[in-house]
């Protein structure tokens, strides 16, 4: 066999090689394309008609970390130093109001969180004894205009500037 003939040779045996892998590899496509799908509907399920509307998808649940002590300390830390709670929640991998009520638990007193129960006996008691909305407020460290909505939400009359019932 000739130089020139081997070279031939060689050169067809490398075209039939990429040949015969483009065939296999046609070959393999629906099969990679039914393993895909399998597995995105293992992923996803769809929801049965009678559970939700037809054809919406379900996530499947995801682990949920634990929160440590050593986490809960460091996110009342951050929070008490100003941090919102939705980063703080966010860098932890949990649920902001997971993380809230956690902190709750604690004893941390959440900003913008409604006044419990016992804050809004509190003030009534404290405004019909004649304090004003502000000193009310700053005893029990809340606005003076929470104050006032939540006092007339608790259905007690308000008086006017100068003391006086309306």
């Amino acid at each position: 066999m000739s130089a020139q003939s081997a070279l031939k040779a060689r050169t067809f045996s490398r075209e039939t090689d990429r040949v015969e892998l483009a065939r296999q590899c046609s070959n393999l496509a629906p099969a990679l394309l039914h393993a895909s799908s399998v597995h995105k509907s293992i992923r996803r399920r769809l929801l049965p008609a009678s559970g939700g509307m037809a054809g919406q998808r379900e996530r499947l649940p995801r682990p949920v970390p634990r929160l440590t002590e050593l986490m809960l300390g460091e996110a009342q830390r951050r929070y008490e130093d100003g941090e919102v709670l939705r980063v703080i929640a966010s860098d932890l991998g949990v649920g902001r109001t997971r993380l809230s009520a956690r902190l709750r638990e604690r004893g941390v007193s959440l900003r913008r969180a409604s006044p419990t129960d016992e804050q809004v006996l509190e003030m009534c008691h404290r405004y019909e004894q004649g304090q004003s909305l502000a000193r009310v407020g700053a005893s029990l460290g809340l606005n003076a205009s929470t104050v006032r909505i939540t006092l007339l939400r608790a259905g007690v009359t308000l008086r006017d500037a100068h003391g006086r019932e309306r």
